[in-house]
């Protein structure tokens, strides 16, 4: 039941009291002062809700994209699309989210199997705001000495950097979002490392077994410019650097159109 309902029986609890007691009691008039002020409150907060959409805890028709109503019409070898009447807002509690015993994500990491994200990908910027970046230093195929630290520096466009939120309590928690002023992505960027057999090796790499990760937490440079130290640096080996570009709450940035370059860059070094 609404706000509208508990009001009416507040009311008519006023009125009974009102006659009961008589408007001139004490005990009326405390009564009265409260009845009064929750009304108040109930009142602003039902204000609120009606004033903020993030309030509601259902789908306004205003919000409602029909393209997720239409499985699109495929042709050749694509393939149709799923399908959905209300934006896909129970997603995860409906068979294909629930697949293979996936939890709800609630905006922790999940390390032990598949997970479900309800939250909405948020803004997506034009695409001349669009992410993108190169590695100033080292340079590509560069050679350095092993065991000894070195500065890795990476050049951003068109990123609000510095920006990130718990990974721990937030992870994709929340919508992706646009600085007001640049219309730029706001979020940050990573640098990992990862060894290789050999300059010329197809070996498909495991994402998750790395010599480096570090999140760059401050904001670049007035030229766009991000470093890090990879302290005591790397053995001998032959190594892929990569940047890994990503929105406030770690989540991957989306673009508007499907035909686009890579937002991250990646350059090989050689320690020797």
């Amino acid at each position: 039941m609404g706000p509208l309902w508990l009001v009416t029986m507040i009311a008519s609890a006023y009125f009974f009291l009102s006659f009961t007691l008589g408007e001139n009691s004490p005990d009326f008039r405390s009564l009265s002062s409260n009845f009064h002020s929750r009304r108040s409150r109930i009142d602003q907060r039902h204000l609120q809700r009606r004033q903020d959409p993030q309030q509601e805890l259902k789908l306004s028709p205003q919000a409602l994209q029909s393209a997720s109503n239409s499985p699109g019409k495929p042709v050749g070898p694509q393939v149709p699309s799923l399908t959905s009447p209300n934006n896909f807002i129970n997603f995860c509690i409906s068979t294909q989210g629930r697949a293979h015993n996936a939890v709800i994500l609630n905006g922790a990491q999940s390390k032990n199997g598949p997970a479900c994200n309800g939250i909405p990908m948020g803004m997506i910027p034009g695409q001349d705001n669009l992410p993108h970046c190169r590695f100033e230093s080292p340079k590509n195929m560069d050679k350095l000495p092993p065991g000894k630290t070195f500065k890795v520096t990476l050049v951003i466009k068109n990123l609000i950097t510095g920006s990130f939120t718990n990974p721990e309590k937030t992870f994709y928690s929340a919508p992706t979002q646009l600085d007001p002023k640049t219309l730029f992505v706001v979020g940050h960027t990573h640098i990992v490392i990862s060894q290789v057999q050999s300059l010329s090796s197809n070996e498909i790499l495991d994402p998750f077994k790395f010599k480096f990760f570090k999140g760059v937490d401050g904001a670049a440079d007035k030229d766009g410019k991000v470093s890090l130290e990879v302290k005591d640096g790397l053995p001998a080996g032959i190594y892929r650097i990569t940047s890994l570009n990503s929105a406030s709450n770690h989540q991957p940035i989306a673009a508007p159109l499907a035909q686009r370059g890579s937002y991250d860059d990646a350059i090989y070094i050689t320690v020797q």
